[in-house]
């Protein structure tokens, strides 16, 4: 069983986390960096939290509240919608109509498989990022970068001979350990796939 990162201040454990400024937001998710520090011991590590936006937004001002910097709200959710099981049919029934509950539910919903798929992979040995936890609609992450910059997007890295045969490598292993653990990623590309210090981690599950 592969063990959770030995720099990791755990859930479990007494913490603060601190808002350090938004990653990337988009039409789907907004990304943010927090540092988390222990009340034990001072220990602190950096961490993403993602937050999926809101299919549709029944007032002015509710992307504000959710604390999104960019109001654009992920409507074409069809495909994220397609095969989930909700545990109730009231639920099932307000995600269809798009009620505000049913907009709580599908957050809910998609963060928790996320999470599932992330932790599945990470026990697996595949490249992905750690998932610290999962809470309501926060899924809290392994960040890959440092305090100067994140890791950039492979698309962006702009690699060139042995770093460039290496991804490649990386990339036909990473995807085979996932194939092996029953996951595929229906949305990869260069954009969706960071490179840091010569090593290729696969993002944006499931």
């Amino acid at each position: 069983m592969r063990d959770a990162p030995e720099w990791l201040v755990p859930d479990d454990e007494p913490h603060t986390d601190a808002d350090l400024g938004t990653l990337r937001s988009g039409k789907e998710a907004q990304v943010d960096l927090v540092e988390r520090t222990s009340e034990e011991d001072g220990r602190t590590c950096l961490l993403v939290r993602k937050r999926y936006l809101p299919r549709q937004v029944s007032q002015k001002g509710e992307l504000e509240a959710l604390g999104v910097q960019r109001a654009s709200a992920f409507r074409n959710d069809s495909v994220y919608r397609a095969g989930r099981r909700f545990r109730s049919s009231r639920d099932a029934r307000a995600v269809e109509r798009g009620s505000r509950h049913g907009r709580q539910v599908l957050r809910a919903s998609w963060f928790g498989a996320e999470h599932e798929v992330l932790g599945r992979l990470w026990e697996a040995g595949a490249p992905v990022p750690y998932p610290v936890g999962h809470h309501g609609n926060e899924l809290l992450l392994e960040y890959v970068g440092d305090r100067d910059q994140a890791a950039p997007q492979l698309a962006g890295a702009r690699l060139r001979g042995a770093a460039l045969a290496s991804a490649w490598e990386q990339l036909v292993g990473a995807l085979r350990t996932m194939t092996e653990a029953g996951v595929i990623h229906a949305d990869l590309s260069a954009y969706n796939l960071l490179w840091w210090h010569g090593r290729l981690w696969v993002i944006d599950l499931p």
